[in-house]
């Protein structure tokens, strides 16, 4: 185990200013922190209301009607199974990682690293593949637009492509004709996500993970207008668009101050 001890601490040389430069440099990272702290609050405020809107939005379990609705709509939603919506599915593959020639590609190879820390969307990824490699294994070109639903480690956890790319097969990928649906979807199983839906279905072995079958034959309601569908993916669309904005915009402060720690101490 890592560890200091204070004997250790206590060796180590600080420059530092004078009292009253001290002070002025507190008070600027004090308030520096201040408002990363708000922007985080911020965030977190909105992920939270999202979570609820995907409760009240969505039909709960034996209900075929959500609590909260667009005006103007007051049929029932259909029981739809998840493989009757997409024109295209599948899992991906793996080259083998011994072969370095299958890893010196430019086709982006998506993995659980990119959609655990992945805001929704995938726009690169660590690796990389040749085509060579992606011949040699059961991996294919999942095109732009798609949900990636990881089956393996993180499972739940789903991005929608902003790139082609072959994925591994921890991967579900569904392609869409329709955007508008393919939003709702998304949307849909981001409910299953946060609210562990997937755990029931989930084999159990050397590690938790589902397979294409159960990820195909998961049953949702949705409505039957499409006006609806289309007004509840914009919706979610624009909350959507708003979190990544605060997450920008914190990320961008965090990196503002690791640049004023790195220019303003010795």
């Amino acid at each position: 185990v890592v560890h200091l001890h204070n004997s250790d601490l206590k060796q180590v040389n600080i420059l530092y200013p004078k009292l009253e430069e001290q002070q002025k440099i507190g008070s600027f990272f004090k308030q520096l922190d201040k408002t990363i702290a708000l922007h985080q609050r911020k965030l977190d405020l909105l992920k939270e209301q999202k979570k609820g809107y995907l409760q009240k939005m969505f039909p709960k379990n034996c209900e075929k009607v959500p609590e909260l609705r667009f005006a103007g709509f007051a049929d029932d939603w259909e029981e739809r199974k998840l493989s009757d919506l997409f024109i295209k599915g599948g899992s991906g593959g793996t080259p083998k990682s011994t072969n370095k020639a299958f890893y010196d590609g430019d086709i982006p190879f998506l993995g659980i690293s990119d959609i655990t820390k992945s805001n929704g969307f995938i726009n690169n990824t660590e690796k990389h593949i040749s085509s060579d490699g992606l011949n040699s294994s059961a991996a294919w070109i999942v095109s732009k637009g798609a949900i990636s639903l990881a089956m393996y480690a993180s499972v739940g956890k789903l991005a929608i492509l902003n790139i082609d790319a072959a994925t591994s097969q921890a991967f579900y990928n569904m392609i869409f004709d329709d955007y508008d649906l393919r939003d709702l979807v998304y949307q849909r199983l981001n409910k299953a996500n946060e609210l562990s839906e997937w755990n029931k279905l989930i084999s159990t072995g050397t590690q938790s993970n589902l397979n294409a079958d159960k990820v195909k034959n998961f049953q949702m309601y949705l409505p039957k207008n499409h006006d609806e569908i289309k007004l509840i993916s914009t919706f979610f669309k624009q909350i959507d668009n708003t979190i990544a904005l605060h997450q920008r915009k914190l990320d961008l402060l965090k990196e503002q101050k690791k640049g004023f720690l790195q220019k303003m101490f010795v």
